[in-house]
């Protein structure tokens, strides 16, 4: 049987202060939360983590930043290494 065909990211820089803020705040919520993007947006409001237009926080808003930060920063395809 073949091995799996394995595709990992890896960044080449470190994640910014909003990244990291928004990661730690996300970890967090996780951790006690239903794991559904209505109630994972409504835990995101009562952080200080706001999204980038600095609004509130919507399920439209988490999708859409969650992809923009998921297609990395050149938004080309990512660097992957297949093992």
């Amino acid at each position: 049987m073949p091995e799996p065909d394995y595709v990992y990211r890896s960044r080449l820089d470190s994640p910014s202060p909003y990244e990291q803020a928004l990661a730690d705040a996300l970890f967090q919520i996780l951790g006690r939360v239903p794991h559904e993007l209505p109630a994972i947006t409504e835990a995101l409001r009562a952080t200080a983590v706001k999204p980038p237009d600095g609004g509130a926080w919507t399920v439209e808003t988490v999708r859409a930043e969650l992809a923009r930060l998921g297609a990395g920063p050149s938004a080309g395809a990512p660097h992957a290494v297949r093992y």
